[in-house]
């Protein structure tokens, strides 16, 4: 009896004899067709099951099998495309064989033709287990990989048997597949005959109604489902008949996961619909997305609902055959501006912040219908706010006008100008929070406020440096930066002067001095910033002790500008550096010391490294007059690489100041540069000479430089380590004995 008349013979047939039987077909001694031959009284027998597993046995070789040859491809197509006909319980296999044949590209057109008709045809798909759908759907996805460009011959038949193949599908797992599926049938083949009945078959899903049985396997999401499927709805403009009235009936549901859905999709929708698929519907929707922005109690659903607000006025915008008209835009803005404007105009009631927003949906979408609110709605927001009005009403008005102007597109700059005025007349209000809101109005009308740049300077420059308020001074600072970004000019003439001579004129620490700091590093958007700050030093640079809490104010206030993210001339930042080395401060504070090493550091990551020696130079040179500037130049000399200064210089005057520095500080910073020499030098044995002696007997002073000395030979590896090592352990244990 042959191997495979064996197989086939047991009733449980043995894993070991398919092995066999694989083996000899790979290796050449009983090819797949020689397979299919020696099979041939059990293909065509007339016991359905000795059938089933003949052929079960044929699809499960080709499928494992690795020598397939391509002139195997076609007759074996050919035959299973013919078995499909054959009994159900036969057509599983032939599925498995299918999906094998169908991933190989170089499978023959026509035959991939045969077996997508074959499969539509006489496949039943849907009568089949879970297992056996999926391989239909695998089989389709590799044709569509391979073979698209050919399958798309076969046109409305294609897509008639396809809705077909997947009528009825509900597991989770294979309508993931047919929904990237059904993506492709959109794109690609002619759906105008079936579109209704495609529609339907998909949509039937809407919204996805999924949950993960506890302790299952799926690794499969409701929201992956639904993803998936609005991406399938909203892909062709033709599906918008049966999809807008689906989704206005959706959106009316009683379940917040089914309004949100539906909110997304309609959303998604616009992107591919234009003006005329949503004309029928829009006076319909429009009271329905307003209901939902204003009244919903899910601020989810509120957020969703104003996306489609705007997604809708975008759509309502697009040119139609090249030309755009704005009938439509306008009727959608009148619809919602009519709903909104009683809200917006009653500062009491609850719904004038949602209406508010919803406007903001509209001025976000297009500047077409930014326009057309705000000419309809500013005015009178305007008249409202120069009336007598309440404080929190007036607050109110001047934050509508901010967030309107926000939000819109394009260009509102005539707006901005009409608003002006009114708003620098509230900048003076006598009630805090009036101002407080005029000032961050004005921060949005900066870019329109330069012809009244000099009107308004000075009266927020007094807010900033002396208001009592943290919160108005804060506020009319961020206001000055706003107006010194769209006015640099003005900025460097009006304002960076006042707060410069307004500082330089304060001879004692005040509350106001401060204040002047945080308003200057505020407004820090260039180098004019850094200069003003560095001049400010520079005129302090004698004063007395008692003035350190100045010198150190201004020096945290160039720390803060340095750290903001500017874009400043590495030349700019030198020319400061070598500044602060010149500023002769006497009996500074290590408080000053920490600022100024911050400093230092921070112009050594703005400034390229290439001019790093130069830096060093005038460093070293600072050092002979003003031994404080160890501590600030320490990051200059420890970021620069080997061979630039004479290690055997740089040793002789920082070693010295690592035991006789009057200051802790400065000597640890004299220790780290001494340990970075000898860390990069490559004669470490010579310049160890005087620093190995202090090992012999370290003392408080020079016990630090014992520790980094040691700390960078170890770092290199250095075979003087491990002596320098043992010598501190013998110091150790020597203390610890007395």
């Amino acid at each position: 009896m042959s191997l495979v008349a064996k197989y086939l013979s047991e009733p449980t047939p043995s894993q070991e004899d398919f092995l066999e039987i694989l083996k000899e077909v790979e290796e050449g001694a009983n090819h797949v067709l020689g397979l299919v031959e020696s099979l041939g009284p059990s293909l065509t027998s007339l016991d359905k099951e000795t059938r089933a597993s003949a052929t079960q046995l044929l699809a499960d070789v080709i499928s494992n099998s690795k020598g397939l040859r391509r002139n195997d491809l076609e007759p074996l197509a050919d035959f299973f495309c013919d078995r499909i006909k054959d009994h159900h319980s036969i057509v599983p296999h032939v599925l498995t064989a299918f999906s094998t044949l169908t991933g190989r590209s170089d499978l023959p057109d026509a035959s991939a033709v045969s077996i997508a008709q074959s499969m539509f045809q006489h496949g039943e798909v849907q009568t089949l287990s879970q297992q056996h759908r999926a391989t239909a759907f695998q089989t389709l996805v590799n044709l569509f990989h391979h073979k698209l460009e050919v399958l798309v011959m076969l046109r409305d038949s294609f897509t008639l048997g396809y809705i077909q193949m997947i009528d009825g599908e509900k597991d989770p797992r294979n309508l993931l597949t047919i929904f990237g599926l059904t993506q492709i049938v959109i794109n690609n083949f002619p759906i105008g005959a079936y579109c209704e009945e495609l529609f339907e078959v998909t949509a039937c899903y809407f919204p996805v109604d999924f949950t993960p049985p506890p302790g299952a396997s799926l690794q499969i999401t409701r929201q992956q489902l639904a993803d998936e499927l609005r991406a399938t709805l909203t892909s062709t403009h033709r599906f918008s008949q049966y999809c807008l009235p689906l989704l206005i009936e959706k959106i009316s549901s009683d379940l917040q996961a089914a309004k949100q859905d539906s909110l997304q999709t309609l959303t998604d929708c616009c992107k591919v619909y234009n003006v005329e698929h949503l004309r029928p519907f829009t006076n319909i929707i429009t009271q329905q997305l307003l209901r939902e922005a204003m009244l919903s109690l899910s601020s989810r659903t509120k957020e969703l609902a104003l996306e489609a607000i705007s997604a809708i006025c975008s759509c309502l915008a697009k040119p139609v055959d090249g030309v755009t008209v704005y009938t439509d835009v306008d009727d959608f803005c009148i619809s919602i501006i009519k709903e909104c404007k009683h809200h917006l105009f009653e500062p009491e009631h609850d719904l004038v912040v949602s209406s508010v927003k919803v406007l903001q949906a509209l001025l976000s979408s297009n500047q077409h219908a930014a326009n057309f609110v705000l000419t309809d709605v500013m005015p009178v927001i305007l008249e409202r706010l120069n009336t007598g009005q309440q404080t929190k009403a007036k607050c109110v008005y001047l934050d509508m006008i901010r967030d309107l102007l926000s939000s819109s597109v394009g260009n509102v700059y005539s707006h901005k100008v009409s608003a002006l005025d009114t708003v620098i007349e509230h900048m003076r209000h006598s009630e805090e929070a009036v101002c407080e809101s005029a000032l961050r109005c004005l921060a949005e009308l900066a870019d329109a406020a330069g012809s009244k740049l000099e009107e308004v300077s000075q009266p927020l420059l007094d807010m900033a440096t002396n208001s009592e308020s943290t919160a108005l001074r804060n506020t009319s600072s961020l206001c000055l930066a706003a107006l010194c970004k769209h006015n640099e000019e003005a900025r460097d003439e009006v304002i960076y002067k006042a707060l410069h001579s307004r500082l330089v004129e304060v001879q004692t620490l005040e509350l106001s001095t401060l204040n002047i700091l945080d308003a200057i590093v505020a407004q820090c958007s260039s180098d004019v910033c850094l200069y003003v700050l560095t001049q400010l030093l520079i005129s302090f640079e004698q004063c007395p002790a008692d003035n350190d809490v100045l010198t150190d104010g201004i020096l945290s206030s160039i720390l803060c500008a340095l750290s903001s993210p500017l874009q400043l001339d590495s030349s700019i930042l030198r020319s400061f550096m070598q500044t602060c080395f010149k500023i002769k401060l006497p009996e500074i504070a290590d408080s000053t010391r920490m600022l100024m090493s911050d400093i230092i550091v921070q112009i050594v990551n703005f400034t390229d490294k290439s001019c790093l020696p130069s830096i060093a130079e005038s460093s070293l040179t600072a050092l002979n007059t003003l031994p404080y500037t160890v501590t600030a130049v320490q990051s200059v000399l420890c970021s620069l690489p080997h061979g630039v200064l004479d290690d055997t210089q740089l040793l002789d005057v920082f070693q010295p100041l690592t035991s006789q520095s009057p200051s802790p500080l400065m000597r640890l910073s004299a220790c780290k540069i001494c340990a970075s020499v000898i860390n990069k030098s490559a004669k470490t044995e010579n310049l160890l000479k005087d620093i190995l002696s202090v090992f012999d007997s370290p003392t408080a002073n020079t016990l630090p430089l014992c520790l980094w000395t040691t700390k960078a030979l170890v770092l290199r590896n250095h075979h003087l380590s491990q002596g320098c090592v043992s010598k501190g352990r013998i110091e150790q244990q020597t203390k610890s004995q007395h």
